[in-house]
């Protein structure tokens, strides 16, 4: 009776094919990548550290900088040529997906791990009791006040640095994301939720600014700038009350990866001739930045010092891949 070996060589082929696959898809060259600027983000060098995996947020504390990758988190001593990863087993193969300082203190977000607490740069951390979520998309804190954001649609507030928390949703709609937390030199707190709109904090109530339904924010002294996916950058000088499109020197319809208020200037991570913009005049016109290391790049994250300023960046080709990935800030998970 002769043998049928068609299923089994189809099944066969298929597994080789998705291993040539994996493999063809880890080699294609370096996809995530770090850089540094020590002229205030006018030109910018990458770091030799390369990343397999994405970086979600980075940060630069009085001892160093750290990146929140999806496989963990690394650590560097010396301005980005050495990276070590942290000490804590735990989050070693953890999605870390925000980070904030809090002077000496480092808080953690993380994805199904809830948030971490580090005194020493991330070297060792702890686990934050107190919140009933597990998934922290963002963070955010003024003085000591401390804000978290979850995948569910959920803030919780700390006013003992991260210690103790309580929960604030009071005018939230329901079956929301918290993408981004951010607060003004006021103390006035912000989130983006997708699709859901742009929320502001006022006496333990969220209410809702204008018509926007941004990912990104960034507050700039009075001013506020929320970016779209797709649809660019808006400006309000009003704390949120009216809003108008900045785009004048931007691609069309950009794509928001990541705003970013520091000093006088405005940075905007997006794709185009640049991965990188910036606008040193409030928004009212943006110009790409180092065209030469970002073409082809697209910065997704930053963090700044003075005039030392790290970013974040996926290459071109990885860009497919993110836009059908559910846990970037583009689509709902």
């Amino acid at each position: 009776m002769p043998l049928n070996l068609k299923p089994r060589i189809m099944k066969s082929s298929l597994l080789i094919l998705a291993g040539f696959l994996t493999i063809c898809c880890s080699t294609l060259g370096i996809e995530h990548a770090l850089w540094k600027s020590a002229d205030g983000g006018r030109s910018w060098k990458r770091l030799s550290k390369t990343f397999s995996n994405r970086i979600n947020a980075v940060q630069i504390s009085s001892r160093g900088l750290l990146a929140a990758t999806d496989k963990g988190l690394f650590l560097s001593g010396d301005t980005g040529r050495t990276w070590i990863q942290t000490a804590t087993v735990a989050l070693q193969s953890a999605r870390i997906l925000c980070l904030d300082s809090l002077g000496e203190k480092t808080v953690i977000g993380t994805r199904d791990r809830g948030v971490w607490l580090s005194h020493d740069d991330g070297h060792s951390s702890t686990r934050v009791e107190g919140l009933s979520a597990g998934h922290i998309r963002a963070l955010a804190h003024s003085d000591s006040m401390v804000f978290a954001g979850s995948n569910d649609g959920k803030v919780f507030v700390s006013a003992d640095q991260a210690r103790s928390w309580r929960l604030a949703i009071n005018g939230l709609p329901e079956d929301a994301q918290i993408f981004q937390l951010s607060v003004s030199r006021a103390g006035q707190v912000y989130a983006a939720l997708y699709s859901k709109g742009l929320y502001v904090l006022r006496k333990d109530r969220w209410e809702r600014l204008g018509d926007v339904t941004p990912l990104v924010i960034a507050v700039n002294k009075s001013r506020v700038f929320v970016g779209h996916n797709p649809g660019g950058v808006f400006k309000s000088s009003d704390s949120g009350a009216t809003w108008r499109p900045v785009q004048n020197g931007l691609p069309f319809n950009a794509p928001s990866w990541v705003l970013y208020a520091h000093g006088q200037d405005v940075f905007y991570g997006t794709t185009g001739l640049s991965g990188l913009y910036k606008s040193s005049d409030g928004g009212e016109s943006w110009r790409p930045v180092d065209v030469r290391s970002f073409r082809g790049q697209a910065v997704v994250a930053l963090a700044a010092h003075g005039s030392f300023m790290i970013a974040a960046t996926v290459s071109e080709k990885q860009k497919e891949n993110l836009l059908s990935d559910p846990l970037f800030p583009i689509f709902n998970e």
